[in-house]
């Protein structure tokens, strides 16, 4: 085995969107490919590969891969490399082969990113995060899923893709006690929608509009960000180009954007798609000032859309320690999976706080960075597919 590593050349994504076929059984034109690697809002991301050599053919091996993410740290901007579709062929797990790999590169990759973090370090068994830990990244928090169910039948059809044996008693025993389940979290949910109304009604004729995304005023949308910046902490820094990239320019997903009007001033906002399982996906909501007021209105405003436009359910997926989103769609009357996370982590060692993050020396100094609590992390710090 003659190996060599170098960064992408044009082409190499034949063999990259083949091993990233075989790895997660998903087919990838190159028009994707494009989007998420080549054409970022800074550029080509860092792809770094390693080959088998044998005469004039190269087999790829393993990948090695950061995507550019600009955050904002107090309104400070720093540049982060999020790993994503890192990769090692199947003949060569276990062979030591991969490590290395990343290792070297992730010294190179240094050069242009401040601060990195993986998202996913409980896929494959764990073997991303005990990679990641020997590179120095830290266990940092953990994903938590809110949801508001509007069809009465969502969670039974959650429930019921579940393997139950062929048992026909048993099925039935399931379906009753999936039914039953559904049956007392609508009425929960009927309850606190009748509830909301009083506690949100609209006093101050606050407007909402919802558009598709590429209608919005990014401009307005930045402005508003670049206003409110320093009163969140560190989170995505949410300028025009990134917002063109991963939001406009996606070829995996049509967003919507809603905007919260106070006397014609944008105070709020957030981006929502329709996933494959007819959920409200919340991917982004802000609000000027972190106002609580605001954030409920928005997400009052998505649960009566949802209901009229027949989606399922109206779903959030943030860090455990964003208290702001967290509270909020609580007394929204969301539920959680904050319990199914909490016995995961506790009993499953590879799902133990999947988010991990490294930083350099000179800023593991800054006691801000390394609190969790200061990070207002959204579905914006994801991979931007539609396969939820």
């Amino acid at each position: 085995m003659r190996l060599f590593c170098r960064k992408y050349l044009p082409g190499d994504e034949e063999q990259i969107n083949e091993l990233y076929k075989l790895i997660t059984g998903r087919e990838r034109a190159y028009h994707y490919y494009e989007w998420e690697w080549l054409k970022t809002w800074d550029g080509a991301g860092d792809i770094w590969l390693l080959f088998d050599k044998n005469g004039e053919s190269e087999k790829l091996l393993c990948q090695y891969s950061l995507i550019p993410m600009p955050i904002s740290v107090f309104g400070d901007v720093y540049k982060v490399g999020k790993t994503e579709n890192c990769m090692s062929h199947p003949d060569c797990r276990g062979k030591g082969i991969y490590l290395p790999h990343e290792k070297k590169n992730f010294e190179i990759s240094k050069k242009r990113f401040d601060i990195f973090f993986t998202t996913a370090g409980d896929v494959a068994n764990g073997s991303v995060s005990r990679i990641r830990k020997r590179l120095g990244y830290k266990p940092f928090d953990s994903w938590i899923l809110h949801f508001f169910m509007i069809n009465e039948n969502y969670i039974l059809k959650k429930m019921l893709k579940k393997k139950i044996g062929q048992s026909k008693n048993l099925f039935l025993f399931y379906f009753l006690f999936s039914k039953t389940i559904c049956y007392i979290l609508y009425l929960y949910f009927k309850v606190t929608t009748v509830k909301n109304k009083k506690k949100f009604k609209n006093q101050k004729n606050y407007k909402f509009h919802v558009d598709d995304a590429s209608e919005a005023n990014l401009k307005e949308i930045e402005f508003l960000w670049e206003k409110n910046k320093k009163n969140y902490g560190i989170t995505a820094h949410r300028s025009f180009q990134y917002l063109k990239w991963r939001i406009i320019d996606n070829p995996y997903i049509k967003y919507y954007c809603l905007l919260l009007k106070e006397n014609n001033e944008l105070k709020g906002y957030a981006y929502f798609w329709r996933t494959n399982n007819n959920d409200l996906f919340i991917e982004d909501i802000l609000m000027a000032n972190k106002n609580i007021d605001y954030l409920n209105q928005i997400l009052f405003y998505l649960v009566s859309y949802a209901k009229k436009n027949k989606y399922d359910a109206v779903v959030c997926s943030i860090l455990l320690k964003n208290k702001i989103l967290h509270n909020g769609l609580k007394k929204n009357g969301f539920l959680n999976n904050k319990l199914k996370v909490y016995l995961n982590e506790k009993f499953n060692k590879n799902e133990r706080k999947p988010f991990l993050i490294y930083f350099p020396d000179n800023l593991k100094r800054d006691s801000r960075l390394i609190n969790p609590e200061n990070w207002y992390v959204t579905s914006l710090f994801n991979e931007g597919r539609a396969d939820i």
